[in-house]
């Protein structure tokens, strides 16, 4: 997953010998089997963000036709009675959802969506970005500092491939490499921490840009659980703005790459 996303986050880049400037006179373009392979590679990319961008759609319609079904009515049950102890106790609940966040994505479970929906459904759209956006941060945090002062030695020995790269594209594209990881969710939250650790990136620029980066996905993720929510209390299980949720929440990754591409267009 990790080589991938890098694959498709490079593809950009002009090579050294489309860069005459800087390569020099002794610049010479790569062999055609090379460039041949390296266009199959990311047409392999492009379809397979296309064909997880149509499974997240067909999740989402799954999700709407089946948001009133009674399989789902324990669950439903459970949101409602977390909803109204927010109510009578707003710290407490909150403070109990953070934790159960940082705790959920430092045991490095694909959780991280899946919480930011049940938050907005919870605490609704405000709250449920305060929410999400202090937990995100702490988790971040926490995974940055274990894997920088406790792990970075097993880290590196047990997988030197996967975070050399992340350190190599911190060291060549800096803060923006933390940045496209972050929008575009391809790579999981606990593996970014954990990379991110190993590099020479002071905490502080690590955190702003971390939360900056999460903050796209947080918004469509909490809007979709809030817009759920207010569909089961509503008469009208699929309204207007529901169904616009569910669209954002399958075009997201899509949008998101596509925003990370024209980024690097006005850099590379």
């Amino acid at each position: 997953m990790l080589d991938r996303f890098h694959r498709r986050m490079s593809r950009r880049r002009r090579p050294a010998w489309a860069r005459p400037w800087l390569a020099g006179p002794a610049a010479a373009p790569p062999d055609q089997p090379a460039m041949r392979a390296r266009s199959h590679m990311w047409l392999a990319g492009r379809r397979a963000n296309w064909a997880s961008t149509f499974a997240v759609l067909v999740l989402g319609a799954l999700l709407a036709l089946v948001w009133q079904g009674d399989y789902v009515a324990d669950l439903l049950g459970k949101r409602q009675l977390l909803a109204d102890a927010f109510l009578a106790h707003p710290w407490r609940v909150a403070a109990g959802f953070v934790l159960f966040y940082v705790f959920a994505v430092s045991l490095f479970l694909p959780t991280a969506a899946l919480l930011a929906v049940a938050a907005g459904s919870i605490f609704g759209f405000v709250a449920g970005v305060a929410v999400i956006g202090i937990g995100a941060g702490l988790g971040a945090v926490l995974g940055f500092l274990l894997s920088r002062h406790f792990l970075a030695a097993t880290l590196r020995r047990r997988w030197p491939g996967v975070f050399g790269r992340i350190d190599a594209g911190v060291d060549d594209e800096g803060i923006f490499y933390l940045f496209a990881l972050r929008v575009v969710p391809v790579v999981p939250f606990c593996l970014i921490n954990l990379g991110m650790g190993l590099t020479r990136m002071p905490l502080g620029t690590y955190l702003v840009v971390s939360l900056l980066g999460t903050l796209p996905g947080t918004l469509v993720f909490v809007n979709a659980g809030a817009q759920l929510a207010a569909a089961q209390d509503s008469a009208q299980p699929l309204t207007p703005a529901l169904i616009t949720a569910l669209c954002l929440l399958g075009l997201f990754p899509l949008a998101a790459r596509r925003g990370v591409d024209w980024m690097r267009s006005f850099r590379f």
